[in-house]
Order: C-alpha cells, then sequence, then structure tokens
C-alpha cells in the first residue's frame, strides 16, 4: 500500500528553490527559540521543531532529539501511561476542534475576500466599510471580519522575506 503524507505548503510554492532555501533559513533561525521554549516547559515547541525539520529536510538538533527520545522511551518502558502525558496535550482543556477548524477556514477565506474586492475596486481603504461588506460575503460580523483579515495577514507575513 503506497502510504503519503500531506505536507502543507503555500500553493505550489515550496518547490521553488529560492524559497526552499529562504524557508531553510527561517526554520534554523526559529529553533533556537523553539529550545528556549521548551526549556521554559512548553512540550509543543517539540513537536513544532521535530515538523519544521521534517518540511525543510533539516537535521534535528540535539535537544530536539534527546527530548523526543526521553519522551519515546517513557512510553515504551511504561513510565507514562500516554502520548500526552510523555509529550504534552496538543489542545488546552476546554479547547473546541470543530470552532478551531471553522475559524481557521473563515480566517483564510475573509483574506481572500478582502483580496478579490480591493483587486476590483483598487482604491478600497481596509475600513470597516469593507469589513462589512467582507462579513456579510463570509456570513461573520464586521468585528470579526476584522479580527481573521488581521490574524491570517499577520501569518501570512510571517512567511515572507524580511526586506518584503
Amino acid at each position: 500500500m503506497d502510504q503519503t503524507v500531506n505536507i502543507p505548503t503555500t500553493g505550489g510554492v515550496t518547490e521553488d528553490a529560492e524559497f526552499k532555501r529562504f524557508s531553510q533559513q527561517r526554520a534554523l533561525e526559529f529553533l533556537p527559540e523553539l529550545e528556549k521554549l521548551f526549556a521554559a516547559g512548553d512540550k509543543y515547541a517539540l513537536m513544532q521543531a521535530i515538523s519544521q525539520c521534517a518540511l525543510y529536510d533539516l537535521v534535528l538538533p540535539r535537544w530536539a532529539a534527546e527530548a523526543f527520545l526521553e519522551g519515546y522511551y517513557s512510553v515504551l518502558n511504561l513510565r507514562s501511561a500516554s502520548w500526552d502525558e510523555a509529550f504534552g496535550r496538543p489542545y488546552k482543556k476546554g479547547f473546541h476542534l470543530d470552532k478551531a477548524k471553522v475559524r481557521r477556514s473563515a480566517r483564510l477565506e475573509v483574506f481572500l475576500a478582502v483580496g478579490r474586492i480591493r483587486a476590483r475596486e483598487p482604491n478600497t481603504p481596509i475600513d470597516d466599510h469593507l469589513f462589512e461588506r467582507v462579513g456579510q460575503e463570509c456570513n461573520v460580523g464586521r468585528s470579526l471580519a476584522n479580527q481573521l483579515y488581521y490574524e491570517h495577514k499577520r501569518y501570512a507575513d510571517s512567511l515572507l522575506p524580511p526586506d518584503s
């Protein structure tokens, strides 16, 4: 049976060599921050480090390899009762997965709607009136449209080179 892994991309640009080099450099720069977060008790930082290394063909740093093996062997050798105990829960208690999925989807929908309107009407300012229109189009309120747009914009901007 053929096994495939669904690796998130940014619309196919991950095949571009320059973008790949840039992404690898960003990941390398991010790994020390993840190490600090992990040392401060953020177990999710380990999973982020493993993800970055797998996604961008990087060697797993020693701290992450040791932390992973410690958690893995704690389950294997019955010192931990679950993967959550060894590596931490992926979401805090009370987290609603379905609501988060809807929000993530709406965030992109709002961002794209703003882009479509501004492509048709380039002089349209990004203001409450625009978010009112986008909110109606995406079935969310004006204030939520504003929030979702800027959440996605921050995420999208984080993918660009610093001088962009």
